[in-house]
């Protein structure tokens, strides 16, 4: 057995010891706050108890054992996000099914207990993974040598997308192309080889990704007979779709035939997804209004000292191009449009960066209390109103100018789809620090692969950006 299957091995083995005790935990700790005393009642009581906690245990059991089957987490790695939904939707479904045998089997069971279970589980399950994920890559097991095969383009692509996933494991160690950037492969630690390198050195790589492009297929089905020759088996192939919308696509397969069958999800034209989506922007905005109403109060107060309004308002495009009143703290002089205008009269390099991307990085029409709240994205807070009212969502495309619809081009029909986000894709992706090209990729990618969990993504992710002030200016 060698180093690499011996540390798979070990991998799986921890992960599912670790996953079972954690769901242990859950369930004693559960225990613990619920009740306390079960261990001092009479003999009925004491059995009583003992019956729910092995239900709990057994349902436990056929969590490990969904994941394991159903979702293959333990054989097979999958990014973050995917992993995280494969276990709340498990667990979500699995506290169902204990809940039902619970008042099956028990008249008097505690629903509190149950409760505590299955949120400890929650919160547990995936602080769980990440600790012993980190674990395991400081015991030298969970990192794997790859070697990434490819047109130079679709190569880079590949590894950039690879190497976005740290937790996967997958270290781009080598990769075979014909290549100019040499110098950005050596800066990461790549090394160049050739085909009779990799071929001699097989034993050393726990796996191959091939990213060729859309006119290569014949190579790829080389590469895969050749591989298979030599008996390496863990081969995954990235086809070129660029463009197309493959969060949670179907694959169909034909018998006989080395055809397959992408049925792709367009979930924003479901009534059913835009309505979900509107109900939850107007119940969180409307909670947030109230909750947030004194730090409001408190803004506005603070920004008019200088004597000007606190809100500012600016026409942006919204959803089929309606041109809409779009709310924001005021973070500029009164007399900032003078600025402006000296500005860009005076200096060219200032007038090529606003022409660009309509902001200015070192803004001298900022006020000090508009650095603080641009920093800390508090000026935006008034846009939950355009969200309560409908004009924006809490997750979509950055809200843009009439000006700014001449980047978009071709994309320009996805951002009429949607209306416009509080935060989005662009906001939690490096906001100002990423140019214009790549904020409509992420508009596009997000309208094109929309779903109601990637709302969930977005937000988690907008909290630490938000608490980092990264981009923000």
């Amino acid at each position: 057995m060698n180093n690499t299957s011996f540390h798979s091995k070990i991998n799986k083995s921890v992960l599912i010891l670790s996953d079972f005790f954690t769901l242990c935990l859950s369930i004693f700790m559960a225990y613990y706050i619920s009740t306390p005393d079960d261990f001092s009642l009479d003999m009925d009581q004491f059995i009583d108890s003992i019956i729910r906690l092995n239900l709990f245990l057994f349902t436990g059991i056929g969590v490990i054992f969904w994941i394991w089957v159903n979702y293959r987490h333990y054989a097979y790695r999958k990014p973050f996000w995917d992993e995280l939904r494969d276990i709340y939707l498990t667990l979500f479904i699995a506290s169902l099914i204990n809940l039902a045998l619970l008042v099956f089997i028990k008249n008097n069971f505690d629903i509190l207990t149950w409760l505590y279970v299955w949120l400890n589980a929650v919160i547990f399950f995936p602080v769980s993974r990440i600790l012993i994920k980190k674990m395991l890559r400081m015991c030298g097991t969970w990192d794997l040598n790859c070697v990434l095969i490819g047109d130079e383009k679709e190569a880079l692509y590949g590894y950039k997308a690879i190497s976005s996933e740290a937790d996967l494991g997958y270290k781009i160690t080598a990769i075979l192309t014909q290549t100019t950037e040499g110098n950005f492969w050596k800066e990461n630690g790549v090394n160049l080889i050739t085909e009779q390198q990799l071929i001699g050195n097989l034993e050393n790589y726990h796996k191959i990704f091939i990213a060729l492009k859309h006119n290569q297929n014949e190579l790829v089905e080389s590469w895969v007979k050749k591989l298979s020759k030599l008996k390496f088996r863990n081969i995954s192939v990235i086809p070129p779709l660029r463009g197309i919308g493959l969060y949670g696509t179907d694959v169909s397969h034909f018998f006989g035939y080395e055809t397959i069958i992408l049925r792709i999800q367009n979930n924003l034209a479901k009534r059913s997804s835009r309505f979900i989506k509107r109900i939850v922007d107007i119940l969180l905005s409307s909670i947030l209004l109230i909750i947030l109403s004194p730090l409001f109060v408190y803004l506005i107060l603070t920004i008019r000292k200088d004597g000007g309004e606190a809100i500012y308002i600016q026409k942006r495009v919204g959803r089929n191009g309606k041109i809409f009143p779009c709310y924001k703290f005021r973070t500029m002089r009164v007399d900032s449009y003078k600025i402006l205008r000296n500005l860009l009269r005076e200096n060219k390099k200032i007038r090529d960066e606003w022409n660009q991307n309509f902001k200015l990085k070192d803004d001298p029409r900022i006020t000090p209390i508009g650095k603080f709240l641009r920093k800390t994205s508090l000026d935006e807070l008034p846009q939950l109103w355009n969200v309560f009212c409908g004009d924006m969502s809490l997750v979509g495309p950055r809200p843009i100018i009439r000006q700014e619809l001449k980047f978009y081009a071709d994309d320009l029909a996805y951002y009429y789809m949607v209306r416009p986000g509080l935060s989005g894709l662009w906001q939690v992706s490096g906001r100002s620090d990423t140019d214009y090209e790549t904020r409509v990729y992420l508009d596009s990618w997000y309208v094109k692969n929309w779903s109601f969990w990637n709302d969930i993504i977005i937000l988690a992710k907008t909290v630490r950006v938000v608490l980092m002030g990264k981009g923000a200016y």
